[in-house]
């Protein structure tokens, strides 16, 4: 199975990290694309590039991206991988990204609440993996959902991300809608 290949390639301490992900991702124009959508996302969710968290989250949304959510989790296969790239511990790369969770969230949350509901007015929904949550997202929470809406920004058109970044979270067509339980 192509998950089991990514975790052994991934487990492998001879290779970087970097060297790992090229093994993954032969094109590299999807790696840039990867990338530059994952920034975006974490930039709408007002993580400041300036967190160690900041390229921490923007590695692990991208593992994720190939990976899916694992049995393994974060602890044991992401954050160890992204510790060995940075020569780092798992805890390091952990608190890095809580850390710049937990800013965005309590630095932002008003500012992008008013934004919010300003949009709902108009029926449209953010493209923000942070705010959509009523508590502090844990990393796991963040990391999912920000992994979550790059593969809908991807699926939508993977030529063009930057026409993705407002719009794509909107499901206009009502195909995604779940039917009400009888």
């Amino acid at each position: 199975m192509k998950t089991d290949h990514i975790k052994c390639l991934l487990s492998k301490k001879r290779l970087c990290h970097s060297c790992r992900l090229e093994l993954l991702i032969q094109d590299r124009d999807l790696l840039e694309t990867l990338s530059y959508a994952s920034r975006r996302i974490i930039a709408e969710s007002c993580i400041s590039f300036r967190f160690k968290g900041y390229q921490y989250i923007t590695e692990a949304m991208i593992i994720l991206y190939f990976c899916g959510q694992s049995q393994g989790g974060l602890t044991k296969l992401i954050y160890p991988a992204i510790a060995s790239q940075y020569n780092v511990s798992s805890a390091s790369v952990e608190t890095g990204i809580r850390n710049a969770i937990k800013w965005a969230w309590f630095t932002h949350r008003d500012i992008v609440g008013k934004v919010l509901e300003e949009e709902e007015q108009v029926n449209q929904n953010p493209l923000n993996a942070m705010f959509q949550f009523d508590h502090r997202p844990t990393n796991s929470e963040y990391l999912y959902g920000a992994t979550l809406l790059l593969h809908q920004a991807l699926q939508t058109s993977p030529v063009d991300i930057t026409t993705l970044i407002p719009s794509f979270a909107r499901d206009e067509s009502g195909v995604n809608e779940i039917p009400d339980e009888e």
